[in-house]
């Protein structure tokens, strides 16, 4: 029995005797654990070598609904005043003693496609709200903030200077939305982003801004009041719905938006410089197109070359959408010549300068123009200014452009004015009427009527409409008429013409026209029958 225990105890001793051999070969290495990548960048940023100089802050929740991979979003009301906390990170050995520094705070576009546009847009914007800025600080409320200054040339930009020694905080107001620049077409559009930038400089004895030290931004939109609000909660009701497992792919959303590091990018001042001229500029030429419209005359083409110049830009820009190919504008047909200008149409070649067609139909564009016609048209319409712009466009080319790529090119105002004019209709007549000399003829004899267009329906249009359906020599061999008289069916009365009764005319009526000599005084008058 004794031999029996002995043996159990020595199996049992030889069982635990590499027990902790196998615990120590597979137990963790807590070194080598903390060289791991992850640890690693966690002791960079826990030193000053990995922090960034500055640390902004905008105190508004970023969005769940961003995935992990994108970038944050957060969501702004118009006119509400958020904060942005700014502070110092660490020392700046190559940039010496630092006490104040000078930041500019901007909202820029988001999208690439419309940061080349976007002073003019800004500017746009500008003159459909005056008075009103894109960016404002809020004074009272900011904290450890000097001299805000607002920029009256650029009403996305403010700039502040603030002590590095202590903690500022600047309170700012955006009053565009996200909507406001975009395409308007059957509602319910998603909103442009915006970004918030800040660039920080230093500043040197005179207070002048001097070298750049450090750049950050955040993605942002901005609703009407109270619309951020609600869209945050949509945003969250959604989150809440979904499984766990898709919830994985989302970013949490965080109290406060970090605006993360870039570099500056924007439109220099020499950049603005020029497009400024281009804009004041711009309003000039139109006024010298329309005077020109109006007195009938040609505006000098050295002029608007002139004072396009500089329009390079929007040049390389719509180059890019729409690609001129010679060979196409060699395989369009010209356009038909000319065919000769019946009475109804050359009555309004024939008013004088000083009195202007105020009812002369809008020429349309056609597709099969060429290159010169389509610069033609370009001046005759009043867009002298995009000359050089469109340089190379046939009408084909004009046409096949959307709102969204003209509004691009030429800017919100122009750019639908001219989308109107190239997809524009005639304007319908007030009054069509049929007209017909009276012929002694039999009854068998074919009567042919004239069409003749009354824009305005009143009885000077309607005596030269007569005038032109009796007598086709020229203006010099006419006879006076000194009044038009109608006589209605079935009876032998003649009633006076005067502006109301033509306007109450039936359209496309169809009349005789007589010419009968006035028995009291010299001249004739013109009698209409149905």
């Amino acid at each position: 029995m004794d031999g029996m225990e002995s043996d159990l105890v020595k199996d049992f001793d030889n069982n635990l005797s590499g027990l902790g051999l196998e615990l120590g070969a597979n137990a963790y290495n807590m070194s080598e654990v903390l060289n791991l990548p992850i640890f690693k960048q966690e002791s960079i940023l826990g030193g000053n070598q990995g922090l960034p100089p500055f640390q902004y802050m905008l105190c508004a929740p970023t969005s769940p609904a961003t995935k992990v991979y994108e970038e944050t979003l957060t969501y702004l009301n118009q006119g509400q005043s958020y904060e942005i906390k700014l502070k110092k990170l660490r020392d700046m050995p190559d940039m010496g003693a630092l006490n104040l520094v000078k930041s500019q705070l901007r909202v820029v576009f988001h999208d690439r496609r419309l940061q080349y546009t976007e002073y003019a847009q800004f500017q746009s914007w500008r003159l459909n709200r005056p008075g009103d800025r894109l960016l404002n600080i809020d004074v009272p409320m900011s904290v450890g903030v000097i001299q805000p200054k607002e920029n009256p040339d650029q009403v996305n930009l403010v700039e502040f200077v603030w002590d590095l020694d202590k903690e500022a905080s600047v309170w700012v107001q955006v009053h565009c939305i996200s909507t406001e620049f975009t395409a308007r077409k059957h509602g319910g559009e998603k909103g442009v982003p915006f970004r918030i930038q800040i660039d920080t400089y230093t500043v040197d004895t005179n207070g002048e801004m001097g070298q750049h030290v450090h750049s950050a931004s955040c993605q942002i939109k901005v609703f009407k009041p109270k619309g951020a609000d609600r869209k945050q909660k949509t945003d969250k009701d959604k989150m809440e719905r979904r499984s766990a497992q898709e919830k994985l792919k989302y970013q949490p959303s965080y109290d406060s938006t970090l605006l993360s590091e870039c570099t500056p990018n924007y439109i220099q001042s020499e950049q603005i410089e020029e497009v400024k001229e281009i804009l004041t500029s711009q309003p000039r030429n139109r006024i010298m197109d329309q005077a020109n419209d109006m007195s009938g005359q040609r505006l000098d083409f050295s002029i608007l070359q002139q004072n396009t110049n500089n329009l390079s830009y929007p040049d390389k820009r719509c180059r890019s959408i729409v690609t001129y190919n010679p060979s196409i504008e060699s395989s369009i047909p010209p356009p038909p010549p000319c065919a000769p200008m019946n009475a109804s149409t050359s009555s309004q070649q024939e008013r004088p300068p000083s009195a202007p067609n105020l009812t002369q139909k809008q020429e349309v564009l056609v597709g099969f123009a060429t290159v010169a016609q389509t610069q033609d048209w370009l001046q005759r319409n009043r867009f002298g200014s995009f000359i050089k712009t469109f340089n190379n466009y046939t009408g084909a080319d004009l046409l096949t452009l959307s709102r969204d790529d003209i509004t691009q090119i030429c800017g919100h105002a122009d750019g639908i004015r001219l989308y109107n004019a190239l997809r524009a209709k005639n304007v319908q007549p007030r009054l069509t009427l049929y007209l017909t000399p009276a012929t002694i003829g039999g009854d068998n004899e074919l009567c042919i009527y004239k069409a003749y267009y009354l824009e305005r329906a009143t009885v000077a249009e309607l005596a030269k409409a007569t005038s032109d359906c009796i007598f086709d020599t020229g203006e010099g061999s006419r006879p006076n008429i000194s009044r038009i008289l109608y006589q209605p069916p079935r009876s032998s009365i003649h009633v006076l013409v005067t502006d109301e009764v033509v306007s109450l005319m039936k359209d496309e009526s169809s009349f005789t026209v007589s010419l009968v000599k006035n028995e009291v005084s010299s001249g004739f008058q013109i009698i209409l029958k149905p």
